[in-house]
């Protein structure tokens, strides 16, 4: 049987400075950005804008 893998891997994309008390004020404050996005595209412009050392998470695969 075949099976198609694939390795998951952690970027970081900076999405911008606030002014906030605590960090989980400054993380809800960048949630709620327009320049915040759930869906990040790794074209080659927008790949010169994630972190240089992305980190291996994990395999996952599925049968074909």
């Amino acid at each position: 049987m075949k099976h198609r893998v694939y390795a998951i891997y952690t970027v970081s994309v900076f999405v911008g400075e606030f002014e906030a008390e605590t960090p989980d004020e400054a993380e809800s404050l960048a949630e709620d950005s327009p320049d915040f996005s759930f869906s990040i595209g790794l074209c080659h412009q927008c790949n010169k804008q994630v972190g240089d050392d992305p980190n291996f998470f994990r395999f996952e695969t599925e049968p074909v």
